[in-house]
């Protein structure tokens, strides 16, 4: 019976100082937790200016005008920019990171700075493992840390990291329909395809034909209008096009508006088996889109003829 109580008093005496233990390296890692708001930015809604530098160049992102710019030449992609908001307004640093670590992100990583007006709100440099699957922010002061998006497995890193062409805004006929004058489609190889659209009487109709499918014109319209590109490939990814880009288009919409302003767009054949399209704007940007959204533009004179 002794030994039995012996042996009880050494479990209890055992589970004493287990719990003990577990309770101050609990305190001690308490102790030790990184702030959640290290990176945070308050009146996130206040700034209008975002600088992303790195060894690719510098991208400058500004609001101006009731709509953010990309380095003051073309109009942001408001969805990316959204992106870039929501991404600062919900990373949290999970744990530091070592010294070698912070030493790789320093020489690689992008320099990212939100301002408002003049003033810097928040600086830190972003970058993450070669594999692109952790993410870790540096602050000034040398800091570096794991970052991650609770309830999401993303590499918080990733919209730091994009070309100027990601933030672009996808819109290619981003005209406004009641400045519109003409729009003219052509078929290189089937001429008898060609068309011209214009706007008389309060209607749009097409040179040619008296009895027009009004359903089948304004959903086409309305496909132009609309048209995203799927992305504005970069100077060092359209070599890989060159030889579509010498061959004769598939097709071209041109559109033009009261000022005479011109919006082109030729579209050039699909490879086979191919999910995009390779195209190539009035300003001689080369661009992807998908093939289900240009396929709604590759229609010929013939498709509008009202059958009764």
């Amino acid at each position: 019976m002794e030994k039995k109580n012996k042996i009880r008093f050494v479990v209890l005496l055992l589970l004493f100082v287990s719990t003990v233990g577990l309770f101050f390296l609990s305190q001690r890692e308490q102790g030790n937790a990184i702030d959640p708001t290290l990176f945070k930015i308050e009146q996130l809604d206040k700034i209008d200016h975002i600088t992303l530098e790195s060894s690719k160049g510098k991208i400058d992102l500004k609001f101006t005008d009731s709509q953010w710019r990309v380095n003051n030449d073309f109009n942001a992609d408001k969805r990316l920019i959204d992106v870039l908001f929501a991404t600062i307004e919900q990373a949290i640093p999970k744990r530091q990171v070592s010294d070698s670590i912070s030493k790789v992100i320093t020489q690689s990583g992008t320099v990212v700075s939100f301002l408002e007006g003049d003033e810097v709100k928040r600086k830190f440099i972003a970058g993450g493992n070669q594999a692109k699957t952790q993410a870790y922010f540096q602050l000034p002061d040398g800091g570096t840390y794991a970052m991650v998006i609770p309830g999401y497995r993303v590499y918080v890193s990733g919209i730091f990291e994009a070309d100027e062409s990601i933030f672009r805004n996808k819109r290619i006929f981003n005209f406004n329909w009641r400045n519109f004058r003409t729009l003219e489609s052509k078929f290189p190889a089937e001429p008898d395809g060609n068309f011209q659209v214009s706007f008389k009487d309060q209607y749009f109709g097409i040179e040619g034909i008296n009895e027009i499918d009004t359903t089948k014109l304004n959903d086409y319209l309305d496909a132009v209008s609309l048209l995203d590109a799927r992305e504005y490939l970069p100077s060092k990814q359209i070599n890989q096009y060159d030889s579509i880009l010498k061959t004769l288009p598939a097709f071209t919409v041109e559109v033009q508006d009261i000022a005479s302003r011109s919006y082109l767009l030729e579209v050039f054949p699909p490879g086979k088996g191919q999910p995009t399209v390779v195209g190539r704007t009035g300003t001689g940007d080369i661009v992807l889109f998908d093939r289900e959204s240009i396929a709604r533009l590759a229609k010929k004179k013939g498709y509008f003829v009202r059958k009764d």
